[in-house]
């Protein structure tokens, strides 16, 4: 998904984030500490800025780290973030409760996948590639079971992103975002589930790209 947004001639400079043990990285041990991740990410992308204009994205699990590394990055290092857009994620200090936990196996990750949508068919039609990506999902879930929300504020402007029909981030589910911001917090729906920015009828790149922080070169 990030790496097609690199091909754009926005005048933006996209930096996907791979986390350990996934994509290029997948040699690499994986990583189940949410925090350790995210100092980790915060860490590179100091490095990395300098100068450069900030702004962070993530979507669901990503929308939680993307607001912790954001945390970090303002605490830790004293970076200005010049915002953060989260998107299929409810605010980071709701009580929310997954219907799926990873003690339940791969079959019910299976059945949970199908659920949400966003899963190609064809996935689950040739058990090798189903138990190789299941794996890896199952990766990502135990990382996102161990996300602790300790109270913090951020200073970046907050956009948030859902799809309208996600019974896991629906409206009533992302409005605290509001609260977790000491600056401007804009909230805005889109036709679909929870994997709305992948519905070829909507080319949410150029939704982005819209946001009044966005500045092209």
């Amino acid at each position: 998904m990030y790496r097609k947004w690199m091909d754009y001639q926005s005048g933006l400079e996209v930096i996907p984030v791979e986390l350990p043990g996934n994509g290029c990285r997948s040699q690499e041990e994986y990583n189940y500490n949410f925090t350790d991740v995210a100092e980790q990410v915060s860490k590179e992308i100091f490095n990395f800025a300098q100068d450069r204009c900030i702004i962070l994205y993530g979507h669901s699990m990503g929308a939680a780290l993307a607001f912790l590394v954001c945390s970090q990055l303002e605490q830790k290092y004293r970076c200005e973030v010049q915002a953060l857009i989260a998107a299929g994620r409810h605010a980071p200090d709701y009580d929310f409760k997954d219907r799926y936990h990873t003690s339940m196996g791969y079959e019910r990750l299976a059945e949970e996948l199908i659920r949400i949508g966003g899963t190609p068919e064809e996935f689950f039609q040739d058990p090798d590639i189903l138990n190789f990506m299941l794996r890896r999902v199952w990766n990502d879930y135990k990382l996102n079971e161990s996300f602790e929300y300790n109270n913090e504020i951020i200073k970046a402007q907050v956009f948030v992103h859902y799809g309208k029909t996600d019974e896991d981030a629906s409206l009533n589910m992302v409005t605290g975002w509001k609260q977790l911001t000491e600056n401007e917090c804009t909230v805005k729906g889109f036709a679909g589930n929870h994997f709305f920015p992948l519905d070829p009828t909507l080319d949410y790149f150029q939704e982005i790209l819209k946001l009044p922080v966005i500045v092209r070169e």
